[in-house]
């Protein structure tokens, strides 16, 4: 298994320089489980350094609490489904908006009574540790788009990484969940600093520039994106779990 940085197009080799990192270990939180909403966030250490050029480059974590974002214009990119059975070759875009935590945890209680008992909605699962997105118009995250990083268009942060989402893809009523990065930057700095060695990153200056396409999915990477040479890519330090469409 490997991570490739500097990929746009997945279909050809013609697209830009790309390169593959074998990967050392996988780190997950503490309390992560498989098939569970908490905490759907991990860490890759790769085996060698990453070589920055200008088709990789990464995306600044956030300072601090992002705090509600409703209403706030974001981006997210991925190569998830734009149709019923396939993938997308490129890489998309979609320009969306947050919506408020407190409106968010009203929509899913509303269409599932319980779900704050089951999963422990009051102790903070939706506020503290997830953003939410409107989508709409058949755009929005989807299967293979699961990882694909929530990008804040006004300060240009890596805020979110998409977790899951209900219904129809673009379609559905409830807004999608990405788990929130600022609720883990001391986790993330505890295990990607090494002793001794000190981290490189070069941040990209431009903000997302690629594909524009509706319905985009679940699964891609975390944590930084590329310059492609056609447009900003996603090269990922984490993945999140596929999550299961409707």
């Amino acid at each position: 298994m490997v991570v490739r940085l500097g990929d746009y197009d997945r279909s050809t080799f013609m697209d830009g320089v790309h390169t593959d990192y074998e990967i050392e270990r996988f780190v997950m939180p503490p309390n992560y489980k498989v098939n569970a909403s908490n905490h759907d966030i991990g860490l890759i250490r790769l085996k060698k350094e990453v070589q920055f050029s200008p088709f990789v480059c990464t995306i600044p974590l956030p300072d601090g609490p992002t705090g509600d974002l409703g209403g706030e214009p974001v981006s997210v990119a991925g190569w998830g489904r734009t149709r019923v059975s396939s993938l997308s070759n490129k890489l998309q875009e979609i320009h969306i908006s947050g919506v408020s935590a407190k409106t968010c945890y009203k929509k899913y209680l509303k269409r599932y009574p319980g779900l704050d008992k089951l999963l422990n909605f009051p102790g903070g699962f939706m506020i503290d540790t997830k953003i939410c997105t409107k989508p709409g118009d058949g755009q929005g995250i989807c299967e293979g788009d699961s990882g694909a990083p929530l990008v804040d268009r006004k300060r240009f942060k890596l805020v979110g990484i998409a977790s899951a989402t209900v219904g129809i893809c673009g379609y559905s009523e409830l807004p999608e969940l990405f788990t929130r990065v600022s609720a883990y930057l001391d986790w993330i700095r505890k295990h990607a600093s090494i002793p001794g060695v000190k981290t490189k990153t070069q941040h990209c200056k431009n903000t997302l520039a690629v594909t524009k396409k509706t319905a985009i999915s679940f699964g891609g990477s975390t944590g930084t994106i590329a310059k492609g040479s056609k447009s900003l890519q996603i090269i990922g330090i984490a993945s999140a779990k596929p999550s299961k469409t409707g």
